[in-house]
């Protein structure tokens, strides 16, 4: 199965009537037919995608809100950048060094935001690409445990 999800209809039970079909890279089985384990490994096929979806939801979520703390930094820094002593903390945003303690709590604090959608953003992607990969075997093993026979 691809990506794009194949397998049209996952088991709504453990019975199913053998009118009930999937279609997978298309050939289309009746669900009654599958053995345990593809119907198992497509209830898991079903749950990944719901993850992805959920993470794909999050991902959008944080990249809003890290543009919205990009878009209030531009307008909230200094109209001259302070450039910082020897050994103080600075920030460099969009190529100009700035004296961390010249910027104030506000754009700090927002500065901050964008660090931690990042580091979001970072997570949802490890976690989206663990759940794809998860996905890929789950497919594999439902594949691995077709009939032989399709019901077309």
């Amino acid at each position: 199965m691809s990506k794009n999800k194949t397998a049209t209809q996952a088991p709504s039970s453990a019975a199913a009537s053998p009118a009930q079909q999937i279609s997978i890279d298309g050939t289309a089985y009746n669900l009654a037919d599958l053995t345990d384990i593809a119907k198992q490994q497509l209830v898991n096929v079903r749950l990944v995608d719901q993850e992805l979806a959920r993470l794909q939801r999050q991902r959008a979520i944080a990249t809003v809100a890290r543009t919205a703390y990009v878009s209030a930094v531009a307008a909230a820094l200094p109209k001259e950048p302070t450039a910082p002593a020897d050994g103080a903390r600075s920030a460099v945003i969009n190529g100009i060094t700035y004296d961390w303690a010249s910027l104030g709590e506000r754009v700090q604090g927002l500065l901050t935001g964008i660090r931690a959608a990042d580091e979001e953003l970072a997570r949802l992607n490890v976690q989206a690409q663990l759940a794809q990969a998860a996905r890929s075997t789950f497919a594999q093993v439902v594949k691995q445990n077709l009939p032989k026979s399709s019901a077309a």
